[in-house]
This record gives C-alpha cells, structure tokens and sequence, in this order.
C-alpha cells in the first residue's frame, strides 16, 4: 500500500507498519484508518470546541488555554510555532508532527475568538 501527496510526488510512499499484523488487520481496527490517513496527509482530526477526536496529549495542551486566550495571544503562539517548525530538524518527525496539532488547534482557536478578543472556550 502506498500514499500520494504533494511531498512524495508521483512515486508515493509506502505504508509504514506499526503492528506485527497483515495491514488489512492493521488498518481494520477502529479508527486506524482516520489515525493513518490524517498522519500522512498532514490534517488533524481533533475539534478544539468539543475534544472530539482529540488524543490525551491534545486535550491536555487544550486544557492550558482554556483561560479565554485573546486573539493576540493566540498569533503570538502561531508566530512560535512557526518559528519553531523551521528550526525543528528535518529527521524528527514526531516533533514535526507534534508543531503541526498544535497549530491546527491554534488556527481553531483563533477563529473561535471574538471581536471582542476573548470567547469562552
């Protein structure tokens, strides 16, 4: 089985197993799929609003900013992040990785703060 995006080009990437089992069992289990598709297409799954489909370590990073970030707050963070995806070296992809949730929430976040600055999350 391979996957194609606009990083892999035309040649794709083959699945990486993470289990000893066939990859039809692998990928048979609820929500394997979901888990594999958004890793390798680089979209994340998590709904800030109502932790669904959020893994524990998400939950707990959106715990820490249920404090009604302002949306300054919240580019400040993006700006970070940014920056640290640059700096983040190239063969270290669970920190790669780990940038990109967090900026997909962020970006959730920010559309979630009003014109006020503030929302109650």
């Amino acid at each position: 089985m391979r996957f194609f995006n606009s990083a892999t080009g035309t040649d794709g990437l083959p699945y990486a197993q993470k289990t000893a089992d066939r990859i039809c069992d692998e990928l048979g289990k609820p929500g394997a799929m979901l888990v594999y598709v958004s890793e390798v297409s680089g979209t994340y799954l998590c709904e800030v609003r109502s932790g669904e489909l959020c893994t524990p370590e998400e939950r707990a990073w959106i715990d820490g900013w249920k404090v009604q970030p302002t949306a300054e707050e919240v580019h400040q963070e993006l700006d970070a992040l940014a920056a640290q995806a640059e700096e983040a070296p190239k063969d270290a992809p669970k920190e790669r990785e780990w940038i990109a949730r967090r900026v997909s929430m962020l970006k959730q976040l920010a559309v979630m703060v009003t014109a006020e600055g503030k929302e109650e999350l």
